[in-house]
């Protein structure tokens, strides 16, 4: 999960790092945690295409404001979640207006922190939804964001992550059945099921991966999963 923070002042954006470090320990999450010391920074960002799935973002900047962020943001299709962070309730209206998630005033301590972000607790446990099997006779439970793709082999299946590869005697069919409701997850062809939320871009013959792999598209049906795949990561 990727999470932005915005605020001119230094200190604040570490103390929220530092609460985000916290809570990733203690809930075992995966973050991403990005710092911008202003708002225009984080709309450059954003426009070169960064997006994020929760932003913490203080009103009061020099500068572009917090709330005239939040409202080019919603008009260019942000659809993450929304925290301000201000040391004057005087905008909390304005904010609401703006459909934020969370309002926290300053200072701040980590229970107010805490008590804000678990309004986006949907995103947090979509980030913690896994996938079981085992391998090696091992039993494991991965986190579906840390998963590239599901490659079918001779006798079973590989789950590649960005630099390891299980090997499981479980179907690709099986799996498929299991990520049916996942939007992310996409058969392509008989070989491979693959998270898109981990795709870097779709190429002519190609999807491109993060990680740089590449995993080759239908012969007969490039045209119709080069579609479906660019529809995927536009909305994203």
């Amino acid at each position: 999960m990727r999470i932005a923070i915005c605020d001119d002042n230094e200190l604040e954006r570490r103390k929220l790092g530092l609460f985000l470090e916290r809570l990733q320990k203690e809930e075992q999450l995966t973050l991403e945690i990005n710092g911008f010391d202003s708002g225009d920074a984080l709309l450059s960002a954003y426009k070169d295409g960064d997006n994020f799935d929760i932003l913490f973002l203080d009103i009061y900047m020099e500068g572009t404001s917090g709330l005239s962020v939040a409202k080019t943001l919603s008009e260019e299709g942000f659809t993450g979640s929304v925290i301000f962070c201000t040391s004057s309730a005087e905008h909390a209206v304005d904010s609401y207006k703006l459909k934020a998630d969370g309002y926290i005033l300053k200072p701040f301590e980590y229970s107010d922190f805490v008590d804000a972000i678990w309004r986006c607790r949907e995103r947090f446990d979509e980030n913690k939804k896994s996938l079981h099997f085992r391998a090696e006779r091992i039993e494991y439970s991965l986190p579906l964001n840390d998963i590239y793709y599901i490659e079918t082999k001779t006798r079973g299946c590989g789950i590649h992550t960005s630099d390891k590869e299980f090997i499981t005697y479980k179907k690709i069919s099986d799996f498929e059945e299991e990520l049916k409701s996942e939007l992310s997850y996409m058969r392509l062809g008989r070989s491979f099921l693959v998270n898109l939320s981990n795709a870097e871009r779709c190429d002519e013959d190609c999807l491109v991966l993060k990680n740089g792999e590449e995993i080759p598209l239908p012969c007969r049906e490039k045209t119709k999963y080069r579609q479906m795949i660019s529809n995927y990561l536009v909305k994203k």
